[in-house]
């Protein structure tokens, strides 16, 4: 854990504030993330005190807008990620050629939660050729506000903030058992649904299914067991599906992976997660923990795992 005493002063409150002042589509509260208690890392990211690949990174956290709300706060998992990844980075110049490896550069990248856009901006920093950060819809104002606030370092990067819910991809069938090659099969919008809520999902989803993905990335997003299934049904789908590109046999393409910061916090829930991979017939890599971490921006309660199927 690093612990870096710093404050932030009027000035660089005020010049972050002021990159963005108009936006009016949201009332953000600007908390540096080292004025939160639980957090482990005393870190100004809303002064750009955080840096990946020598950028700094500029986050802004807001206000919960009910209980459930998980989504406008950035999770000391994100942070932890986003270090291992530019650790790599630095290390392997052949970015991503290798199953385990957490290259990103010129691969398109998919982050899932993605809450106030670390991650995916992170990813965009790190050579990403396109960063897709996706959450639920009413974390998309902060995500595409951070994302505006980072415009300086994103020129010619290919960055967008798209509404993904995983319950979208949750098949089951009327047993509530699996539905998993079915579900990957049969994942495109079926025309003939005449519900317009459900068909607006539908589109929004295949919308999502239409990406051309070469790494998930997901950071402390399974801290519950009723996300398991969701979770792990939208990264079987994402891996298993196929675009046009991908089918054109234009080029060679990577194989499919899903790199996820797992953090521990409740008894049985790692062992159910990997009963779950298997239920879904997911294979995992847990990595070595001094290797996959950077030695900073770490904690024993975390865990990197690759997914691919």
């Amino acid at each position: 854990m690093v612990f870096l005493d710093t404050k932030m002063s009027s000035n660089e409150s005020s010049s972050a504030e002021s990159d963005d002042g108009d936006d009016a589509e949201m009332n953000v509260r600007m908390v540096p993330l080292f004025n939160r208690e639980e957090s482990m890392f005393f870190l100004d990211l809303v002064g750009g005190e955080f840096k990946i690949n020598n950028c700094s990174i500029f986050i802004e956290d807001s206000v919960n807008q009910h209980q459930h709300d998980t989504g406008n706060r950035t999770w000391d998992g994100s942070i932890v990620l986003c270090k291992a990844l530019e650790k790599n980075y630095s290390m392997d110049d052949k970015s991503g050629s290798s199953l385990f490896s957490f290259g990103l550069k010129n691969l398109n990248v998919l982050e899932l939660g993605s809450g106030t856009g670390l991650v995916s901006i992170a990813a965009s920093y790190l050579g990403a050729a396109n960063s897709y950060g996706t959450d639920l819809k009413y974390c998309l104002p902060l995500l595409k506000h951070n994302i505006h606030l980072n415009r300086n370092n994103l020129v010619n990067k290919q960055i967008d903030a798209m509404e993904l819910d995983w319950f979208w991809f949750d098949e089951r069938d009327d047993n509530n058992t699996l539905i998993i090659q079915q579900a990957v099969n049969n994942t495109k919008t079926n025309n003939n649904n005449n519900n317009n809520e459900n068909q607006e999902k539908r589109l929004l989803r295949d919308k999502i299914l239409d990406i051309s993905i070469d790494v998930i990335v997901a950071a402390d997003v399974v801290w519950q067991e009723p996300l398991l299934i969701p979770f792990l049904s939208t990264v079987s789908i994402l891996l298993r599906n196929k675009t046009n590109v991908e089918t054109d046999g234009s080029a060679t393409t990577p194989q499919k992976k899903c790199i996820l910061l797992y953090t521990d916090r409740y008894e049985n829930l790692k062992s159910k997660l990997i009963e779950n991979l298997e239920e879904f017939h997911l294979k995992y890599y847990f990595h070595d923990y001094d290797k996959a971490f950077h030695e900073a921006f770490r904690d024993e309660s975390m865990s990197i795992v690759t997914i691919y199927a």
